[in-house]
């Protein structure tokens, strides 16, 4: 059942990142001394951010590249389309099937139809590859919100949605699962704040958002780290190494989270 929902990610992977940076590059900071003087010593670097990985047990940190704003999932019946606008709008969760002739489908019991595009996507991302695959065919909307992540798991996806700008920092999780021409989207749990990334592991999903780490299990959470990051480290990836430690890419350096006894170190690029 798995390989049904194998998904082909069209947008930045670890394959696109050229070079690990050594773990001996970062020095630890102890987050309940992490204070102005600490972040004053992060400035340097807070504009890189880093990504985590975890290979053979080893843990792997690249450089971080522009996050993208659309992305496209392909999987056997179709194609899903993930769009954060941000404070701009036009975000959402799209779906192109992959026969051409299927028009109405069923959301939630109502009865929708596919449509192209009826605002100018150019405006808010300019002429992008998928900008002009999205204006050039037709899809079928499935939520309205900024979608910022999308993870799969045997039976669907896991979507995250939400916005971080200025002050407003709000964000939600919902399942999405799509068989023939009925697709069910439910919300599951409103954030702390935006989620920023998931991944999958064993029959786990792990979330963090600008603050908190959620982990779930058949899609009901079984851990909650309510705000364990200060303030602007902006997590950007997730990797696990067991189920005891996972580490989270970082603007400025990474953290180790020991899920057990909710310790956390952070790590800076050294100066």
């Amino acid at each position: 059942m798995r390989s049904l929902f194998c998904l082909a990610v069209t947008f930045v992977s670890l394959g696109c990142y050229a070079q690990t940076i050594p773990l001996t590059e970062f020095s630890s900071i102890k987050i309940s001394k992490f204070g102005k003087k600490e972040w004053v010593d992060l400035r340097p670097n807070s504009n890189q951010s880093y990504v985590v990985s975890v290979s053979n047990n080893n843990l792997l940190i690249y450089n971080s590249e522009p996050v993208q704003s659309i992305k496209q999932f392909t999987y056997t019946h179709g194609k899903l389309f993930a769009i954060d606008a941000g404070e701009w709008g036009n975000g959402g969760l799209y779906y192109r099937p992959n026969d051409s002739l299927k028009i109405d489908f069923y959301v939630n019991g109502y009865q929708k139809s596919i449509f192209k595009f009826q605002n100018d996507l150019k405006r808010t991302f300019g002429n992008d590859t998928l900008v002009n695959k999205l204006m050039a065919g037709k899809q079928l909307q499935i939520a309205a919100e900024n979608t910022v992540l999308i993870t799969p798991y045997t039976y669907g996806w896991l979507v995250g949605q939400g916005l971080h700008h200025g002050t407003t920092n709000e964000g939600s999780l919902s399942s999405l699962t799509l068989k023939n021409d009925s697709i069910n989207f439910q919300k599951l749990y409103h954030l702390d704040a935006c989620p920023a990334a998931s991944t999958l592991s064993e029959d786990r999903i792990y979330v963090v958002t600008s603050y908190s780490i959620y982990v779930l299990k058949n899609m009901k959470q079984e851990l909650v780290f309510n705000h364990i990051f200060p303030e602007g480290l902006m997590p950007n990836s997730i990797a696990v190494l067991n189920e005891k430690t996972i580490f989270i890419g970082l603007r400025g350096g990474y953290a180790a989270v020991d899920l057990r006894t909710k310790k956390v170190k952070i790590y800076r690029l050294k100066v």
